[in-house]
């Protein structure tokens, strides 16, 4: 058994040794806008643990992940990375690392360059269409980086949108099942929340901030885009047919779109049904009309008065 060990441990090392010759990187970019030159670049690579005695946890390892990157209007995000505008990378070393409350990752404000590190973020990525409790897009300063972190967050949900006065979402899991957060089909329906935002507010103070509003529509949001005055949202039906029971969920029963008012929550038009549910995250608004994606490969355009 010791020498079974041993080679195994000896074949990881080799492993690990290989794989760091040819290590994958990220390279990010700065390029103008003007001509296209490149003006910043850096490279992230690592860190790669030492197996047998770095056990680490996936809520909070170290590292990169290819995604989207977004910004408070300063600096920019890549998960849980942070650049400055020339790209210069600072570290959020993890704090209150444990076994059990796992750790989390604070981003200090910099207002001598204007950033404030309020901005959109994603614990599972941008790019995972998933709905898994405990995964959550937030507004926030923080990384979350373990379920149990969640507490500290401001504003969460599986979907978010905002603007300068108010952060807009969806929650799933807005029931209990146990100690856990849960959610049943068919039933109470999603929530969709307003929660007003004073830029320069502390995340602490924002946290106690009650919501604008809150409502519950049987449609099982994904995706979601606000547009001056109004909040769009899509996606399957919130329904639980006797005979059929995945049909929303597997994308047998369409798609539904919604606009709701930004102010009160409530309804302001009739709902549009698509015959296909829409691709994740696939609304936007632009040039006053509305773009709608659906996983049968169309895209609905609406415009003030017709589609």
């Amino acid at each position: 058994m010791g020498k079974s060990n041993n080679t195994f441990k000896q074949f990881l090392q080799s492993k690990a040794a290989e794989e760091d010759k040819s290590a994958p990187q990220l390279v990010e970019d700065l390029l103008d806008p003007q001509t296209g030159a490149i003006v910043h670049r850096t490279c992230l690579s690592g860190p790669r643990p030492e197996p047998f005695t770095e056990i680490g946890g996936a809520g909070y390892m170290d590292g990169a992940k290819s995604t989207i990157l977004v910004s408070d209007g300063a600096d920019l995000f890549l998960h849980q990375e942070r650049f400055r505008s020339d790209l210069k990378r600072f570290p959020s070393p993890l704090e209150n690392l444990g076994p059990e409350s796992g750790g989390y990752r604070e981003y200090p404000a910099h207002p001598e360059r204007g950033s404030n590190a309020m901005r959109l973020l994603s614990s599972r990525g941008f790019l995972d269409d998933s709905y898994n409790e405990g995964t959550y897009w937030a507004f926030s300063q923080r990384w979350p980086g373990w379920d149990r972190k969640m507490r500290k967050i401001a504003a969460l949900g599986q979907l978010l949108a905002f603007n300068e006065q108010t952060v807009f979402g969806v929650n799933v899991f807005s029931g209990s099942v146990g100690v856990r957060r849960g959610f049943f089909p068919g039933k109470k329906g999603y929530r969709l929340f307003a929660k007003p935002y004073e830029p320069g507010k502390s995340e602490d103070d924002f946290k106690k901030t009650k919501d604008g509003w809150s409502v519950y529509i049987p449609v099982r949001v994904r995706a979601m885009v606000l547009a001056d005055d109004k909040l769009f949202v899509a996606g399957p039906p919130d329904v639980i047919p006797a005979d059929d029971p995945a049909a929303a969920f597997e994308g047998r029963r369409g798609g539904d779109l919604w606009a709701v008012s930004a102010k009160t929550g409530k309804r302001i038009d009739d709902v549009y049904h698509t015959d296909a549910p829409p691709v994740y995250d696939g609304l936007i608004a632009a040039g006053g009309s509305l773009y709608l994606s659906t996983t049968d490969g169309t895209i609905h355009c609406f415009g003030a008065n017709e589609q």
